[in-house]
């Protein structure tokens, strides 16, 4: 039985819901990754979490869709579909940040953009600089790493790498 938006969330159910590992839930709860997204309602064993909570984490990083229903779709770091998610998976497609705009991993920036993966992590990595091309470094605003440790970039701030570069965004693609 699924629990209701007022019901906690432990690591069990947490691993069932967002389709991971015991072992991967056991470390972001290590971490305190789970504690980001609200504070465990007993702290006695076991820890139960606030299932809005983890409702919103579970889209951040991509383990739910954007109506908060489980997904199984990722692709490897360069935008490469997997059957099973990797120990370095992306989402398949942006997902929503606790601030409400969408999250454009690498591989969503270049589906974006129409570029190639390459591009973009020249980009990404600053490159450029030689060239005296505006890279996307300067544009992370709001931006940086996920709670698992990946390279993200909002929405608004690549709509304004697109304006001041003149290069053309679509991010209806994908979200």
């Amino acid at each position: 039985m699924e629990p209701t938006a007022t019901d906690g969330m432990s690591l069990p159910e947490i691993t069932k819901y967002l389709g991971v590992s015991p072992a991967t839930a056991a470390r972001w709860d290590k971490a305190g990754i789970l504690q980001q997204y609200g504070a465990p309602l007993h702290r006695t064993r076991p820890k139960i979490y606030p299932k809005p909570g983890i409702i919103a984490f579970g889209k951040a990083v991509g383990c739910l869709d954007h109506s908060g229903q489980p997904t199984d779709a990722a692709m490897d770091r360069t935008g490469t579909p997997v059957e099973h998610r990797l120990k370095r998976w992306l989402p398949l497609n942006p997902t929503i940040d606790p601030t409400g705009d969408y999250r454009f991993y690498l591989p969503h920036v270049a589906i974006a953009f129409a570029v190639k993966y390459e591009t973009v992590n020249t980009w990404h990595s600053g490159k450029d600089r030689a060239q005296d091309i505006p890279v996307l470094y300067a544009y992370r605003t709001g931006s940086g790493l996920d709670e698992l440790g990946r390279a993200f970039y909002l929405c608004g701030s690549l709509a304004q790498f697109a304006k001041e570069t003149k290069r053309a965004f679509n991010p209806e693609k994908l979200v």
